[in-house]
């Protein structure tokens, strides 16, 4: 089981994620802690994503926009070759707080 989490979660929120799970009665781990922006990717390759487009190497930019936040991730897409799918390499996340805010930091 997989627990999708804000990007822009800090090591307390996704501890206190972990200890509501366990509240809950699952068991869980830190690797079980999906960032959303990677979950949202994932969907999307899974659900929509053509043949032809996982068959090459290309760069993603994922905006996940929500709760007054605005997570970017970025990634590289890498055809398995022989075997089905791709592997995922993120390059980064940048995180920003308040992005409706007239000034950002």
């Amino acid at each position: 089981m997989l627990v999708t989490v804000p990007a822009s979660f800090q090591l307390n929120q996704r501890a206190d994620t972990l200890e509501a799970a366990s509240l809950a009665g699952l068991s869980l781990t830190d690797y079980d802690l999906l960032d959303e922006p990677l979950a949202a990717l994932s969907d999307y390759l899974f659900t929509f994503a053509e043949p032809e487009f996982m068959a090459k190497a290309a760069n993603i930019v994922v905006f996940d926009f929500g709760g007054g936040t605005c997570d970017v991730f970025a990634a590289r897409l890498k055809p398995r070759g022989a075997q089905a799918g791709v592997d995922i390499e993120a390059k980064g996340v940048c995180v920003r707080r308040r992005c409706c805010d007239i000034s950002f930091p």
